[in-house]
Formats: structure tokens, sequence, C-alpha cells
């Protein structure tokens, strides 16, 4: 049985983990802002096949962000060829999920998730029940250091709820520091409570002697 929630090296999730580049354009009367948003990953498995989608997304909703997407483009890369059974299917518990044929995967077809309360469902229900960071064992509120001191030295995934039934965020944590730019080296982000969190590893076996 694993040690960890979900099986797979941080380094290799990071490879496979979107960068988002997003730029604008004042266009038009009266004047309106134009969002152009591509993603691109450092493994290189993500051509164009999402940056329509995100854009249309962006300009839909100013505020929308693209975590959620970039967590199931993660998440299906890490697991397509070694446990098809951990991608993301065709629905969450609410809706269906968005499909793309991805070049890099042989145009094998992945399904995308874009809310966080349906990537923390799904992540309960793939993996295990998220380990909730914002309350203590004795059921008080954890404060922005219990927080962190619960997952300091533990990769993993955090769903940030906010209190919102769709939920605000969801990030991946490197043991010590959030990993994209604009989250590393805040604390605020503790107080987004509630907070889940599923850790990440591989167990392996001890040499032989």
């Amino acid at each position: 049985m694993d040690d960890f929630a979900i099986s797979i090296d941080l380094p290799v999730f990071k490879a496979y983990y979107p960068i988002v580049t997003q730029t604008s354009a004042t266009v038009g009367t009266p004047p309106k802002v134009k969002y152009t948003v591509t993603m691109s990953d450092p493994g290189g498995s993500l051509g164009n096949e999402l940056d329509s989608w995100v854009t249309e997304l962006k300009n839909l909703d100013p505020s929308y962000t693209t975590c959620c997407i970039q967590m199931s483009h993660a998440l299906n890369m890490s697991f397509h060829t070694t446990d098809p059974t951990k991608m993301v299917g065709n629905k969450s518990y609410r809706r269906p999920t968005r499909k793309f044929k991805i070049q890099a995967a042989a145009n094998k077809e992945f399904h995308y998730i874009a809310s966080v309360d349906e990537m923390k469902e799904f992540l309960d229900t793939t993996f295990e029940t998220g380990e909730e960071i914002s309350r203590l064992g004795n059921g008080k509120v954890a404060s922005r250091a219990e927080s962190r001191s619960a997952i300091l030295n533990r990769p993993g995934i955090v769903c940030f709820m906010n209190n919102q039934f769709a939920g605000l965020h969801t990030e991946v944590w490197t043991g010590f520091d959030w990993h994209q730019d604009w989250m590393k080296g805040r604390m605020d982000p503790f107080d987004w409570r509630p907070l889940w969190f599923w850790d990440m590893g591989v167990v392996r076996g001890l040499p032989m002697v």
C-alpha cells in the first residue's frame, strides 16, 4: 500500500505542470480589454491544444484562473501510461469535463476539470480523502504557521475553498513553498480556508545488500 495519497514524484509532476503566459490589449469602441492566454509545460507535453479554451474563459470572466486546468494536465500526463484510472474522467460530480486530443500523448483524449470544488472531489474519490490542514486535531482553526507546519517537507496538492461553493484555487506545494511564481513566499493563502491537502511521492524499497 502506498504511503502517499498521490503516487508520483514531484519533479515528474512539475515537468508536466503548465506555465501560464497572459497578455492583454485594449481594443474596440468603447474600449475593452482583450486577453490572450497560452500554456506550456517544461516537459513539452502540451502544445497549443488548450490555448483557445483558456483564452475564451479569461475573456468571459477576467477573474478566472486556469489552476484546475493546469492541475488536470499534470495529473493526466503523470498517469496516462502507468494507471489511466487516475486520469480525469469524462465528467465531474456535477457536469461534463472538457476533452482535447493531446498530440504529444499520441493524440490520446484528455479530460480537464475547470473548478476547484470539482478538483477536490476528483482527488477525494480517485486517490484518498484530503487532509484538512486548516484545523487542528482538537477541531480549532489552525493559524497560518500551523497549517504550513502540517505540510512542511511534504510535497503535494492543496485545494483552497475560501468558504465558497466552487472554491478559490488549487496549487502544487513543493514541501517548503508554493510552485507558481505568483504564489511563492506567500502566507496569506493559508487563510483561504478550508484547506485540503494530498501528499505526493513514490515509495522506494530499501537497497539490496
